[in-house]
């Protein structure tokens, strides 16, 4: 159900997925637990359709949840806590509640620089979103900040780096 769900969502099939990925995530909380892998991945997917329909106020009490049960049983650094961190962070945004978002996207980055590194995808990311949000909270001057950190880890200019002689 999940993935039939998940793929109905990518085809733009909302009124097909919605069923699916609410009864799978039913199904596995009875079976599973609310904890298990795959009853949050169930709610990471249903969120992911709410985000995908614009109904954000769905979508963050499920990504959240999603967040919360990833980090106790995968940890911090791993890349779906990471994932289900950074989908909370845009629900939150777009619902405007920039001053929640604000210490979860700060958070959502160091850890993807951690994990990943400064020019990795996931952590340009996190920044991207920490400029956004900071765009629409309407306070440029850290907009303009976190822009300047963005330009900074560009993948050309990581690559121009001299390589290391060996020494």
């Amino acid at each position: 159900m999940d993935n039939l769900g998940s793929l109905y969502t990518r085809q733009g099939r909302y009124d097909e997925a919605g069923p699916l990925l609410a009864e799978a995530v039913e199904a596995r909380r009875r079976v599973l637990g609310e904890d298990h892998p795959h009853t949050l991945l169930s709610m990471h997917s249903l969120a992911s359709l709410y985000k995908d329909q614009g109904r954000y106020d769905e979508a963050e009490p499920l990504y959240r949840r999603a967040f919360e049960g990833r980090q106790r049983i995968r940890g911090e650094k791993d890349r779906q806590t990471l994932l289900a961190l950074g989908e909370l962070v845009a629900s939150l945004m777009a619902l405007e509640r920039f001053e929640e978002a604000e210490p979860l996207a700060i958070e959502c980055y160091g850890r993807n620089q951690d994990v990943f590194g400064a020019a990795h995808t996931e952590t340009r990311q996190a920044i991207e979103h920490l400029v956004y949000l900071y765009d629409g909270w309407g306070k440029p001057d850290q907009a303009a900040e976190w822009r300047t950190s963005l330009s900074a880890t560009q993948p050309a200019a990581a690559e121009k780096q001299p390589a290391s002689d060996g020494d």
